[in-house]
């Protein structure tokens, strides 16, 4: 196998290589660890010929953020003022009921009425296993 040179490793990084170049030079690194090496090697090394200023990214925000107000603030008090009118209109209705005496008829009502006397899941669960286990046990002494 024959390995990548760095000049033509270099072209690759640089983007100078034509489609065909590329595409066999890529195929090889993934064969060739020797190769991928080099490689990342060679980008390790590599300096970017147009970097930016070190308070770059700090102008830009400035510049944004004076652009463009800030409106996060403003939504999270929307939120908590439509929380809070929430919670009001709740506690509203709440005390509402309890003064026009809703709660109490629906405590006098239950009361009144007996309780229905039905068996209840569980117990319609464990007489149908029952029933299905003395079949089956049925079954086994014939």
């Amino acid at each position: 196998m024959e390995h990548i040179d760095r000049h033509q490793l270099k072209a690759y990084i640089d983007n100078e290589l034509d489609i065909d170049k590329v595409e066999q030079a890529e195929n090889h690194m993934y064969a060739c660890e020797a190769c991928m090496r080099t490689y990342i090697s060679l980008l390790d090394q590599y300096h970017v010929q147009d970097s930016v200023s070190e308070g770059f990214t700090d102008k830009v925000i400035d510049k944004v953020d004076k652009q463009i107000p800030v409106q996060k603030y403003n939504l999270q008090q929307k939120r908590s003022s439509k929380t809070m009118a929430h919670y009001l209109l709740a506690a509203g209705l709440t005390i509402l009921i309890m003064l026009t005496g809703a709660f109490q008829e629906i405590i006098t009502m239950t009361h009144d009425q007996p309780a229905m006397e039905r068996t209840s899941l569980t117990e319609q669960l464990m007489h149908k296993t029952n029933h299905l286990l003395d079949k089956i046990k049925g079954g086994q002494d014939e």
